[in-house]
């Protein structure tokens, strides 16, 4: 039995597989008011740490996209 294929490997430290990444949406969204394809802004709400080393602090903004938009019925 082959074993499954390795992930491409990364500069180390690497971010494993499964790790919790909590993000805050740092602007108000609406459906109605945005629409697929938009951005907005977002936020990294606790740090990421990369084998118990803190990567990346929290507050460290970010971008989303919207990818699906319905107004409400």
């Amino acid at each position: 039995m082959e074993s499954p294929s390795a992930p491409q490997s990364c500069v180390e430290p690497c971010l494993h597989a499964g790790t919790l990444v909590e993000l805050e949406i740092a602007e108000p969204i609406s459906s109605r008011t945005r629409q697929r394809g938009e951005t907005f802004a977002l936020r990294l709400r606790t740090p990421l740490a990369v084998d118990g080393a803190v990567a990346i602090p929290a507050g460290r903004p970010g971008t989303g996209e919207i990818v699906h938009a319905d107004r409400s019925r």
